[in-house]
């Protein structure tokens, strides 16, 4: 019960699955203080809560009770990511793989793993690599399909990314299938095709702020859609800051709130929230792709290539990001700018 409203809780934003999965992983611990697979559960919970100490203590507790528990190293690696412990997360999630090759979760572990923590070149090969695993091994899954077509779009694959996610979506149409779908739309300027894909995602997971947050970013580049976007934006704000009350660690979350609050009059609020979750990333490029949002959204250009060009620095491959946004197009013919997109035009 726990694992199932976990996982409702992590497809859906809804809190009441959250507050679900905890009384059942309490319940479960007071039957049982020492089974391996409640604290499995425990530490999952604890981890989407951004309590990652807790979590970590859970799953070596766990491993101290069954030392070959597949879930427990799993758990343990995607933990210690989240700490900024990278090599030492890769080698856990390595030692699963080998410990038990076919367990389709360790693979989805290290797609995980290698799509949004690893700093090394070629991550994103290695993503796909896991994510087509995954596939292969849980073929009928629209988690695995939509992973895989993530892992492409990463690599610049766009044709080989649309036909994953299409193929998610013949399994099962998903809040993850529709915002993927529309995310691209987005960067290629079908922003009504963005808008309808996003409203699907809205039906399935009317709670999640990323969905709000991307219908908005859709709507704001339709001709007389003020009154939606604003809408859309102030959802976004609220459900963010819902969910940063669970978590207040999520940085990315707090990069995206940021640029809710630069498009919904909160400019105050904007360079606030982008300010700390550079701090609480460590500077990761991502949120740098968002400093360099902001910036640009007030006007701000020296800040604005100043962000892009550390976020390059850091992490080649973000380059991508900012030649297909459409908000930094404005900056084509910008030298400084130029430059740094070239190599992938």
């Amino acid at each position: 019960m726990c694992e199932t409203n976990l996982s409702l809780y992590v497809k859906t934003s809804n809190i009441d699955y959250f507050d679900a999965a905890q009384t059942a992983c309490e319940k479960g611990l007071s039957i049982d203080h020492e089974s391996a697979e409640v604290r499995v559960s425990l530490g999952a919970l604890y981890r989407q809560h951004g309590d990652y100490l807790r979590a970590e203590s859970q799953q070596r507790s766990a491993l101290a009770v069954e030392p070959q528990n597949i879930d427990a190293q799993n758990e343990l690696g995607l933990t210690l990511a989240l700490q900024g412990k990278i090599r030492e997360s890769e080698s856990r999630l390595q030692q699963a793989a080998d410990q038990q090759p076919n367990h389709w979760p360790v693979h989805d572990a290290l797609f995980t793993f290698y799509r949004g923590f690893d700093d090394e070149p070629g991550r994103y090969e290695r993503a796909a690599r896991h994510a087509m695993r995954v596939v292969e091994l849980n073929p009928d899954a629209a988690f695995a399909w939509n992973n895989l077509g993530t892992a492409y779009h990463s690599m610049q694959q766009y044709e080989a990314a649309k036909a994953a996610w299409d193929r998610a979506l013949e399994i099962e149409p998903t809040r993850t299938g529709y915002t993927n779908r529309g995310l691209q739309y987005y960067y290629e300027g079908r922003y009504q095709d963005a808008v309808e894909m996003q409203l699907k995602a809205v039906q399935l997971a009317p709670d999640d702020h990323r969905v709000w947050g991307r219908l908005a970013e859709s709507y704001r580049f339709l001709e007389d859609r003020h009154e939606q976007t604003t809408d859309a934006y102030n959802q976004a704000v609220r459900l963010a800051k819902l969910k940063l009350d669970m978590n207040p660690r999520d940085w990315r979350t707090r990069g995206l709130l940021a640029i809710y609050c630069l498009h919904s009059n909160r400019a105050d609020d904007a360079k606030k929230e982008v300010q700390l979750a550079l701090e609480q990333s460590g500077r990761d490029p991502e949120v740098l792709l968002y400093a360099a949002l902001v910036a640009h959204g007030m006007g701000d250009t020296e800040t604005t290539l100043k962000a892009l060009e550390e976020m390059v620095d850091r992490d080649k491959t973000f380059r991508q990001y900012a030649a297909e946004d459409p908000d930094l197009r404005s900056l084509i013919g910008n030298d400084r700018f130029d430059r740094l997109i070239k190599p992938i035009l």
